[in-house]
């Protein structure tokens, strides 16, 4: 049985062709970008590789929405080059309006882990992204899932050269204070430092006694909320 929580009748659709259009539509009308004009007639080229989602397997979830609502998906994903969350109608990828999303979470297939999305600005460059929420209070720690094109080259100083374009992961983490200012940190013993400058003896015998492998999210989760104090 279909359900509607506030969403609309239609979901905004695009394919990945469509993306990928859209990407070659833009890179062959940028005058300015010498190398995109070569390659749109360089026969070498061999297009755009790789898969803007964040996670490999699809995952079930549930969408809250700006005004209060919710919808289950029993297929989702986070879509991190445009930063839209996905999901699937009749075997194409279909972005939910984002608009009109406040948070969601969704089932990390593959593991136990429920993994929770928020809704931020990033005051830099007024980018609207989804950050997965590691601990939240005064301060919420998140993380930011990217991804970027790589562009062909034909050169290959140290190889025989990359003939295609190709989506490469990007993972950042920040910390977010009340007014939405974002101070970016690393998943590691100096960037935990850097956020508890004033309990560094404190963390140092965390470490040492419970060595936490912080490049897991789950672990990374627990050092900070030991040390946020809330």
């Amino acid at each position: 049985m279909s359900i509607s929580l506030g969403f609309p009748s239609y979901v905004s659709a695009q394919s990945m062709e469509v993306t990928e259009q859209a990407i070659a539509t833009d890179r062959l009308g940028d005058a300015n970008d010498l190398n995109a004009v070569v390659r749109s007639y360089d026969n070498r080229y061999e297009g755009l590789r790789g898969d803007p989602l964040a996670f490999e397997v699809n995952g079930s979830g549930v969408v809250y929405t700006t005004g209060g609502n919710k919808k289950k998906f029993q297929v989702m994903n986070y879509e991190a080059y445009s930063h839209e969350v996905t999901t699937w109608n009749n075997g194409k990828m279909e972005y939910l309006p984002k608009g009109m999303i406040e948070s969601f979470w969704m089932l990390n297939n593959g593991t136990s882990d429920t993994l929770f999305f928020r809704k931020f600005t990033s005051k830099e460059d007024n980018q609207v992204f989804f950050g997965q929420v590691l601990h939240e209070g005064e301060v919420t720690y998140i993380k930011k899932y990217e991804k970027y094109i790589q562009k062909a080259d034909y050169q290959g100083t140290y190889s025989p050269g990359k003939n295609y374009d190709e989506f490469k992961d990007r993972v950042k983490f920040f910390a977010v204070d009340q007014r939405g200012n974002m101070t970016m940190f690393k998943p590691n013993k100096k960037g935990l430092e850097s956020l508890f400058p004033g309990k560094q003896s404190e963390l140092k015998t965390y470490l040492k006694k419970n060595k936490p492998d912080l490049k897991s999210d789950r672990e990374l989760t627990e050092a900070i909320s030991t040390f946020a104090g809330e």
